[in-house]
């Protein structure tokens, strides 16, 4: 698992923070090839003939079907000339493709959310602003945490997969808070200086509408406070999911709407700037250590 830093604006001597995310549970599956349209296509005339320079395209009746799924991959091409519509010469199409990943037998941390608490004075606690990062790193703009468990407590006996359990095997999510760097005056990269007195996170318990996950999961968020000084980062657990009651993908929405998620600064008027500290997400796969 990668986890990174965490992003956070402020004038005065409040901030935002973000942290980034493992792979995403999506990819690619199949793909289509591409072919300049000056190039001449003449296949069997069973098939298909494509030929740009006189701009026709025709499909025998009896390999329409056929066609329609061995050879179109070939965009650029899906025009009808000279035909009745109401013919098989009148016929054109193309082809896309649906793309999806499976994931089996893991568990992933899939997305991390920045958290950015715009500007406030010091000693003041400030109140989630966005979800823009300062930094480059893991965290997602939209303000999404996402973990997908796709274990097994009963895998498969490997020839039927109707014997496996499809029930989680539970799991801990903890934060950390880094220590908050000054930004430097374009508030794209953290300097030297190191932002003095105790830094703390706060984040709610969320339920409801802000939880998409399966009925059967127990995943509960339950928040927390976490804090950061100079002399390092303390970690909290704020989630979990229980043996045999955390599988599939749960994605909890930490965004402006969800009231609750702040940000306590220092009481020194020396902190005046912008400053950013990473944010540590660590996901556990033991429920019960």
């Amino acid at each position: 698992m990668k986890f990174t830093k965490s992003s956070l604006l402020s004038s005065l001597a409040a901030a935002g923070m973000v942290l980034g995310a493992v792979a995403p549970v999506i990819a690619n599956a199949a793909s289509s090839t591409s072919t300049s349209p000056d190039q001449q296509f003449n296949q069997d005339s069973s098939k298909l003939m494509l030929q740009n320079n006189g701009k026709t395209a025709t499909l025998a009746a009896a390999k329409a079907p056929a066609y329609a799924q061995e050879t179109l991959a070939t965009p650029g091409f899906s025009y009808v000339a000279n035909g009745d519509a109401n013919t098989s010469a009148g016929v054109t199409s193309g082809v896309s493709d649906a793309v999806i990943r499976i994931n089996s037998g893991y568990l992933t941390l899939n997305k991390v959310p920045d958290f950015n608490f715009g500007t406030a004075a010091s000693g003041e606690r400030a109140v989630l602003s966005s979800n823009s990062g300062a930094i480059a790193d893991d965290g997602n703009s939209q303000g999404i945490l996402s973990i997908t468990d796709a274990r097994e407590s009963k895998p498969s006996n490997g020839t039927d997969p109707a014997t496996g359990s499809y029930d989680g095997m539970g799991y801990r999510l903890l934060v950390g808070l880094g220590q908050f760097f000054k930004l430097n005056d374009n508030g794209t990269a953290r300097t030297a200086a190191i932002g003095k007195g105790t830094w703390t996170l706060n984040l709610p318990n969320v339920e409801g509408a802000a939880i998409t996950k399966n009925a059967a999961n127990s995943f509960k968020f339950n928040g927390g406070s976490v804090a950061a000084t100079e002399a390092g980062a303390t970690t909290t657990e704020i989630a979990n999911a229980a043996y045999k009651k955390s599988y599939g993908t749960v994605s909890v929405k930490l965004d402006n709407t969800v009231s609750g998620i702040t940000l306590d600064s220092p009481t020194d008027d020396t902190l005046s700037g912008a400053y950013d500290a990473p944010i540590y997400w660590i996901l556990n796969a033991n429920p019960n250590a």
